[in-house]
């Protein structure tokens, strides 16, 4: 990607070190495009442009000059770090795949980070473990790649071990699929009773609305949830119920009836007088 580019989505993903980077190696493309115009001009033999102040001459070769220092040394650190980064991480592969591997171990997984203090060449190895001289000699054989030994880490894990902890992670994956389907069950039984309660208190409810006014037939009283949900203290949520109530009549109800008998059901079944309908029977 152009560097101007990497700068742009650099600062589109508020990644500052993409944006610097990206505007630093610009600069250095810029920077080496004039010096390489600058010696192929003179190759030519292309005079140069006279300047009537020679002071004023003299004062910009000296800032040219200087911009173009300050931008060619941390060019040329970068470029020494580089190489460096990269002749370690070359021979951390080489050791690694040299000496570290044998018939009683696998390695599982490797980790190669290059830095001027801390370096690190961390690696797991899975099956019989190296005693604690065969590790020293492993060790040792890293200045062969010029490499300290102190950088080397070894991690080793027996297939006893690692069969243990997969095991481990699906038990305990078990038991959390185990606690999620015993409190869905706990759910389900909690709506089932308040459905049967529902039920019930439908029945109860008829029997005394048909003493009350002989023209109704019966009181259906429904539990559904409601648009809104609930917010609790936790930061979870829950489905919030309302109660309606149906009420079937034999024939068209009167006006005073139908008040007096939504004034009794919101009352009785504490429901809000709206989310009570009276229908006629067919």
């Amino acid at each position: 990607m152009p560097p101007l580019c990497t700068a742009g989505f650099g600062l589109a993903t508020r990644n500052f070190n993409y944006f610097f980077g990206a505007m630093y190696l610009f600069v250095i493309n810029s920077v080496f495009i004039s010096i390489s115009t600058f010696i192929f001009v003179r190759y030519l033999g292309f005079h140069n442009s006279t300047n009537a102040d020679a002071e004023q001459q003299k004062s910009i070769n000296r800032w040219v000059s200087y911009v173009g220092a300050i931008v060619l040394i941390p060019s040329f650190f970068m470029a020494w770090y580089l190489q460096k980064e990269s002749f370690f991480i070359s021979q951390a592969n080489k050791y690694i795949s040299r000496e570290l591997k044998s018939e009683k171990s696998v390695l599982v997984e490797q980790e190669i980070r290059y830095s001027f203090k801390n370096p690190e060449v961390k690696v797991t190895l899975l099956g019989e473990p190296f005693t604690d001289d065969e590790l020293s000699q492993l060790k040792s054989k890293a200045k062969l790649y010029s490499i300290f030994p102190e950088v080397i880490a070894i991690r080793q894990s027996t297939f006893s071990e690692s069969l243990e902890r997969k095991i481990g992670k699906k038990i305990s994956t078990a038991e959390s699929i185990s606690s999620e389907l015993q409190i869905k069950l706990k759910q389900n039984e909690s709506e089932l009773n308040k459905f049967k309660s529902v039920n019930s208190l439908s029945l109860k409810v008829s029997e005394e609305l048909v003493v009350i006014f002989p023209n109704a037939i019966s009181v259906l009283v429904i539990r559904q949830p409601a648009k809104k949900e609930l917010t609790l203290l936790a930061g979870k949520t829950e489905s919030n119920f309302e109660m309606k109530a149906l009420v079937l009549w034999r024939t068209s109800p009167s006006k005073s009836d139908v008040i007096k008998a939504t004034d009794f059901l919101s009352k009785r079944i504490e429901v809000e007088k709206t989310n009570i309908t009276h229908l006629k029977s067919l």
